[in-house]
């Protein structure tokens, strides 16, 4: 492993990985249902992701990472937007693509809330670390919450000419996936606030 590579930006790659999988999943349903053709998924898929040592620019490792994510982030919401727009009906095809997602990478069973967050933490890009975007309010055992204090996706779906809603149904959908069989839930409440349960609580 190169030195100028850190745990941390394996895990960012790691995080890039996981949005790459949610689009390219979406993107063989489109294809399959004929919503898009095979022609446009190469547009929205980046394919297999390379060890990270391999590809990225170690004179410039935070740029590079930062240009990944958005990239990933650029052609998630270009694509969902392209579905939708065939039918805004299709958002429940594209929730149950999300819910398998989650449901792979399940937060175990007895797991604390705290512990469930940690597991979304390193499933979502939610930009740098830097950026420091999600900001904890209450933890507790039976109970964490935090908001997140910009919207740091919105910029994306503007630009692809869609609703940002989309983005957060279908998260909302993958975390619901990855706390099936976890004793947990979650709820969201404007603004831009989620909890995490205990079941029950």
């Amino acid at each position: 492993m190169s030195s100028f590579l850190g745990p941390i930006h394996f895990w960012l790659y790691g995080k890039i990985a996981l949005q790459e999988e949610l689009t390219n999943n979406i993107a063989e349903l489109a294809v399959k249902n004929g919503w898009i053709t095979d022609y446009e998924k190469s547009n929205y898929v980046f394919g297999s992701l390379p060890p990270l040592e391999s590809v990225i620019d170690e004179e410039n490792i935070h740029t590079w990472l930062q240009g990944r994510i958005y990239n990933a982030e650029e052609r998630y919401a270009l694509l969902v937007t392209r579905v939708l727009k065939e039918s805004p009906e299709y958002i429940e095809q594209l929730e149950s693509v999300a819910r398998e997602l989650g449901h792979k990478n399940k937060v175990k069973a007895g797991a604390t809330p705290e512990e469930a967050y940690k597991k979304f933490d390193d499933f979502f890009l939610n930009g740098m670390p830097c950026d420091r975007v999600n900001e904890q309010i209450i933890s507790d055992e039976n109970s964490y919450s935090w908001k997140q204090r910009e919207d740091i996706h919105k910029t994306f779906w503007n630009s692809a000419g869609g609703n940002v809603a989309n983005y957060y149904k279908l998260r909302t959908t993958v975390m619901e996936g990855m706390l099936e069989d976890s004793g947990l839930t979650i709820s969201y409440s404007e603004p831009m606030t989620w909890k995490i349960v205990k079941c029950g609580e």
